[in-house]
């Protein structure tokens, strides 16, 4: 079982569940979002592999060593904290399960976004989210640059 944190459109489950022979999970917590990805998956969602969530993965309950693999893709940027997060991603994994964060470098990022005096985007480092993971426990945690995308990284550690 895969889950993915932040499926916006739900593209990527869409292409996925469709190579793939296994289970998709996804958590958002934007009814526009969720809707936009219901109506795109409503197939995989028919068959029994696709199976989507309008929720907030903070508060959200999964059960332990439920997931091989859990991805997201640019949603770190609206954690106030890391830790927290990765600590419950590394509980719902299996064991040998991975994680695979999307993201770009904070020296990409001009400035804060700001909505009426709070910080709502925060700029994290690959080397400060390398270190979080391995705080977590994550182990053999590769850092991989995309080939487009210069200064943007999908960073993977396993829960072995």
């Amino acid at each position: 079982m895969v889950l993915e944190i932040g499926y916006g459109l739900g593209y990527d489950i869409y292409d996925y569940a469709k190579k793939n022979d296994c289970t998709f999970h996804g958590i958002d917590f934007s009814r526009l979002m969720y809707s936009k990805a219901l109506k795109l998956n409503l197939e995989s969602i028919k068959r029994g592999n696709v199976f989507l969530q309008c929720a907030d993965f903070d508060t959200y309950s999964y059960e332990n060593d439920t997931f091989h693999c859990v991805y997201f893709l640019n949603v770190i940027y609206f954690w106030d904290e890391i830790h927290s997060r990765l600590k419950k991603i590394f509980t719902i994994l299996k064991q040998n399960g991975k994680v695979i964060i999307f993201m770009a470098d904070a020296e990409c990022f001009r400035d804060d976004k700001q909505f009426e005096g709070e910080t709502i985007f925060y700029r994290y480092s690959i080397g400060e989210v390398v270190t979080e993971m391995g705080k977590t426990g994550f182990k053999s945690i590769e850092t991989i640059e995309h080939t487009k995308e210069k200064k943007c990284y999908y960073l993977i550690g396993y829960k072995k």
